[in-house]
């Protein structure tokens, strides 16, 4: 599901990608149903890649985020 998440960011689909807050509820409505075999020229007409150094300021954001978890617990200390 994150990685959904991440993909319609970097897409430009989901603009509300915050450490924060939880994957969205309305993940499913952003992607065509494949089953349904929907094509993708709505998918395409929505999309607007983000620029390489957004992706990796976020990605980078994100692992140092996921660092700090990972290295408080190693600790055994508590997230703040």
């Amino acid at each position: 599901m994150e990685s959904l998440w991440a993909l319609v960011w970097v897409l430009g689909i989901n603009k509300n990608f915050k450490v924060d807050e939880p994957v969205g509820d309305d993940l499913i409505q952003m992607v065509p149903d494949v089953r349904k075999t929907q094509n993708f020229t709505t998918l395409k007409a929505k999309t607007l890649i983000l620029n390489e150094k957004e992706i990796y300021q976020q990605a980078d954001f994100y692992y140092r985020v996921h660092w700090y978890c990972v290295d408080t617990r190693l600790k055994g200390g508590k997230l703040q």
